[in-house]
């Protein structure tokens, strides 16, 4: 199933950048063609399936046509359920591509949500949704020896795929340290709070116990 997207992707690409070459020589705007969509409802979760072998690039195309003011979350979990990668969709930014390169075979799901952006009742948000899979191996002999239309397209296409696979690690990584940062900060207040606890409280039984031993002392005529 993965292969068939796949080559229909590379067909499409092809044929698009060959309209947007004649369109640019009759001076005409090819529109980008449109991805299928479909709705979620607000405070919900869609998710698609792709089983993927190991150390597979997986490109994700999103657009959101309709956010209501509250920032989504398109999030892509491994075969174990675990969340690898996440980006935030917010209404500035609707549309963008992720691409994560897999670390074992198994089932990966894309899911997108959207929290609620009303008291009462929930809206039905547009989104489209395009899950590819692809080889990044680029082949230099072919390279230095010359290349086709078709393989300059491959190549460009790799290229793109893989900075927006580093770009995307690098944010992944950026949100996971800031989220450990904050972590940090919280657990160092509390240790520091816990400790002025403590102290007070060392502080208060040694005056007490002080007292004690005083009463005691001056009973006994000890002092």
């Amino acid at each position: 199933m993965g292969l068939y997207r796949l080559v229909a992707t590379a067909a499409l690409l092809v044929t698009a950048q060959q309209q947007d070459h004649s369109a640019g020589e009759a001076g005409l705007t090819v529109p980008p063609s449109s991805l299928p969509y479909f709705y979620v409802a607000e405070a919900s979760k869609k998710c698609f399936y792709e089983n993927t072998p190991v150390h597979l690039p997986v490109t994700v195309t999103y657009e959101n046509f309709n956010n209501p003011g509250v920032t989504c979350t398109v999030q892509i979990s491994d075969a174990r359920g675990v969340e690898v990668m996440s980006r935030a969709v917010s209404p500035r930014k609707p549309s963008g591509k992720i691409t994560y390169l897999t670390q074992q075979s198994g089932q990966l799901s894309v899911c997108v949500s959207c929290p609620s952006s009303k008291w009462f009742g929930t809206e039905m948000l547009k989104w489209s949704v395009s899950v590819d899979l692809g080889d990044t191996e680029v082949n230099l002999q072919d390279v230095a020896k010359g290349l086709s239309l078709e393989n300059n397209e491959k190549l460009i296409r790799t290229l793109t795929d893989k900075l927006n696979y580093i770009r995307t690690q690098n944010e992944y990584q950026e949100q996971e340290e800031h989220g450990m940062h904050k972590l940090s900060q919280s657990l160092s207040r509390s240790i520091v709070g816990l400790a002025i606890v403590h102290l007070g409280l060392l502080g208060v039984a040694t005056f007490l116990s002080v007292g004690n031993l005083n009463r005691y002392f001056r009973a006994e005529k000890l002092v």
